[in-house]
């Protein structure tokens, strides 16, 4: 995507098994997240993420109703570049993601 693009958005619906919601793009400068539910928690993580207590593989929450912005840095340690996924603990619920590039 050039430079200045226009970004992009879409919706998601991340169900109770880790659901792909981002591919990893080198030219991403930074993604949002929305939690579009009003009383389900959604957890975002690397592929192998499960809806287990386990710190390892259960994820970041995003609580119901909030936006979550993954602001790229520089270098390797730009997290915007990377594959993202989700997963809720029962059920479905949409996320809303805009992604900026540069």
């Amino acid at each position: 995507m050039p430079a200045n693009s226009t970004p992009l958005t879409k919706r998601v619906a991340v169900a109770d098994s880790a659901t792909a919601i981002v591919g990893a793009d080198d030219t991403r400068k930074s993604l949002y997240i929305s939690n579009e539910d009003a009383s389900a928690i959604v957890r975002i993580g690397p592929s192998g993420l499960t809806d287990s207590a386990t710190a390892a593989t259960c994820g970041l929450a995003i609580p119901p109703s909030t936006i979550m912005p993954v602001i790229g840095g520089e270098g390797s340690e730009d997290d915007a570049k990377h594959a993202y996924y989700g997963i809720t603990e029962t059920g479905t619920v949409n996320v809303s993601v805009m992604e900026i590039f540069g």
